[in-house]
């Protein structure tokens, strides 16, 4: 697999994002089209909508998904969003967007 591209992550843009904790995952909502990502066998150019954390009560469980049958302390999700012709009519951050695919990568700790 090809390697991922990521634009933007490195850089602090003034923008302000919002936050979500429930006690045992935090959502992070991204403003649209700041945070990109290509590359990796993607069928285009991805902007970046959300990510979320997942975590337990102890290093042995936490993550959402497993490998190999095994959970992990914690894991990392974020969700990305490809625009090109709409299939399906999205709302992110009160703003209508077009979007023809949805991908969730994720990270495990």
């Amino acid at each position: 697999m090809a390697a991922f591209n990521l634009e933007n992550y490195a850089s602090v843009l003034p923008l302000n994002f919002t936050g979500e904790n429930n006690g045992h995952s935090m959502k992070v909502t991204v403003p649209p089209f700041k945070y990109f990502v290509n590359g990796g066998g993607l069928s285009g150019n991805f902007t970046t909508a959300q990510f979320h954390l997942h975590w337990g009560s102890s290093d042995s469980k936490g993550s959402e998904h497993t490998i190999d049958g095994k959970q992990y302390a914690a894991e990392v999700n974020g969700i990305i969003l490809f625009f090109l012709l709409a299939k399906e009519r999205l709302i992110i951050n009160g703003t209508y967007c077009l979007s023809s695919e949805i991908k969730l990568f994720g990270l495990i700790i």
